[in-house]
């Protein structure tokens, strides 16, 4: 078995990652609350997305907050 959204990795589809991870990560820094967890985890995902669609941009503070 396999989740929704590792499933639309494999496939090359528009994944829920900012919708769901990225919104956790906002509302966490709305609120003052630390999830190094997600935080990383969307980090990594959000990484992957970019270097399957073909973009040379790094990771860095910038690119988690998007």
């Amino acid at each position: 078995m396999t989740t929704s959204m590792a499933r639309d990795f494999e496939r090359g589809r528009r994944t829920e990652l900012d919708a769901l991870a990225g919104a956790l990560v906002r509302l966490a820094d709305a609120k003052g609350v630390d999830v190094p967890a997600t935080r990383t985890a969307y980090a990594v995902l959000k990484l992957r997305a970019r270097q399957e669609a073909g973009s040379a941009e790094g990771l860095g503070e910038a690119a988690v907050r998007r």
